[in-house]
């Protein structure tokens, strides 16, 4: 089991300027939580601002000594080191297309320290556990993987319960700075976490040390953004067209509860204890959605 520590502080105050004349707002910093910001980068100081369409290449260069690291559609991010954005993304596109991942706020922040990190391809299924690719695609999917039970509980994850990560990784003797984001679930495992591929963002190609499949031994930073949560989702356009991929993705679940139920389907005591513990997870998964709702989907600083 690795050693696992949670983080806690104030959280990452970032100061907002005008773009054009490059004066600070008069307005509180803007507060982000539990961030891989404040994680991989612990002695950087951000600034905020919005672009604007006549906003020139040459404005954007430097500012104040800051020069410009994240984007996220119209927002900036600049810092004072100016060395961020190819830590972890040395395509410099990348700073744009995923400069939001450093800066969400997340519920919680733990450093898991010494994890055997599983890496594998969720596209064919190449894996380092010695799975047959198709056995090895059901741990995975895009941007989904799993973590062990303990390590679940360990971090503060909700029991029998899903959710959106975000995972900086620092550089170290096994790899370089990475972030990845997705989705994990609890199960039984022989490693403590199982990641996607396609969790990773930015470093593609050889030459940006792409992750590659394998088993690693990893020190990293871990936020919980949102747990799972049930809710009602019509069936538009975007969902049949998916349909069958998710039906296919959810058949070993399937498998395993009619397997559980043929087990105790002959045993009317097991049968009954079966019937109300699926009661009160449903009953308590409505509670606590209807709580929490408003907390975690009531808007977001991004």
């Amino acid at each position: 089991m690795p050693q696992v520590k949670k983080l806690e502080s104030d959280g990452l105050f970032i100061e907002n300027f005008e773009v054009l004349t490059q004066q600070a707002r008069e307005i509180p910093p803007i507060r982000f939580k539990n961030t891989l910001a404040e994680y991989l980068f612990p002695d950087s100081t951000f600034s905020l601002t919005s672009f604007y369409k006549k906003n020139t290449p040459e404005q954007l260069e430097e500012i104040g000594g800051k020069s410009l690291q994240f984007a996220n559609v119209s927002k900036g991010y600049f810092s004072d080191t100016g060395k961020e954005r190819e830590t972890i993304f040395p395509i410099p596109s990348d700073g744009a297309a995923y400069g939001s991942i450093p800066f969400t706020d997340c519920r919680n922040f733990h450093e898991v320290t010494e994890a055997k990190v599983a890496i594998i391809d969720d596209v064919t299924g190449e894996n380092s556990l010695g799975l047959e690719p198709h056995l090895a695609k059901r741990l995975v999917g895009d941007c989904y993987g799993q973590i062990d039970r303990t390590l679940h509980t360990a971090i503060e994850g909700e029991e029998n319960t899903p959710f959106q990560f975000r995972i900086g990784i620092r550089e170290q003797p096994t790899t370089v700075a990475r972030i990845a984001k997705g989705t994990l679930s609890p199960k039984d495992l022989g490693v403590d976490v199982v990641l996607a591929k396609s969790s990773f963002k930015g470093r593609k190609g050889e030459k940006n040390d792409e992750i590659k499949v394998g088993t690693y031994d990893w020190t990293f930073g871990v936020g919980i953004k949102t747990h799972a949560y049930r809710g009602e989702q019509s069936l538009g356009a975007q969902i049949l067209v998916n349909y069958p991929k998710a039906v296919e993705t959810l058949k070993p679940l399937i498998q395993e509860r009619l397997n559980q139920l043929q087990e105790i389907a002959i045993d009317p005591t097991k049968l009954a204890k079966d019937y109300i513990e699926s009661i009160d997870r449903r009953y308590r998964f409505s509670v606590r959605n209807s709580e929490t709702f408003q907390e975690l989907f009531g808007g977001d600083n991004l």
